[in-house]
């Protein structure tokens, strides 16, 4: 949704990537949920040539834009009002794509964000911009109201 952009990964090993970083607050970690709903089951989005040109049937582009979303929102609360993270202690963000088989919604559950693929059209995964501000917008509310 959000073109092409630049997102900060990590260097699992020569060749292997993963969308993970440390230089944002607390870190920011986008993981696969696989269809499923158990967090414990995720797993990390990988790239060998740290290009995320993931555009495919299974909609891994999702991933990078929840990736994106989470960083530029962290950055927007902080050079905005000097926020560090949701809860002002750096927390990390984490975002989990592929809740679920069709899953037509996204959701802060207190800990993390969460995204559904949607009803299964190209553009249909909860990842844009607007909708990871507003989940991370979530957890600066429960932790500042």
């Amino acid at each position: 949704y959000a073109g092409t952009q630049t997102i900060w990964t990590d260097s699992v090993s020569p060749g292997n990537y993963r969308l993970r970083e440390t230089t944002t607050g607390g870190g920011v970690e986008t993981y696969d949920m696989n269809k499923g709903t158990n967090y414990g089951s995720a797993v990390d989005f990988t790239d060998t040539d740290n290009y995320w040109d993931t555009t495919n049937t299974n909609q891994d582009e999702a991933a990078t834009d929840a990736h994106f979303g989470a960083e530029i929102t962290y950055q927007y609360f902080f050079q905005k009002f000097g926020r560090l993270s949701y809860n002002n202690l750096d927390g990390k963000l984490k975002s989990y794509v592929h809740y679920d088989n069709a899953y037509d919604n996204a959701f802060w559950d207190g800990y993390q964000m969460t995204y559904g693929d949607g009803n299964g059209t190209p553009t249909s995964a909860f990842t844009s911009l607007d909708v990871t501000g507003h989940e991370i917008s979530h957890g600066v509310e429960e932790y500042s109201c």
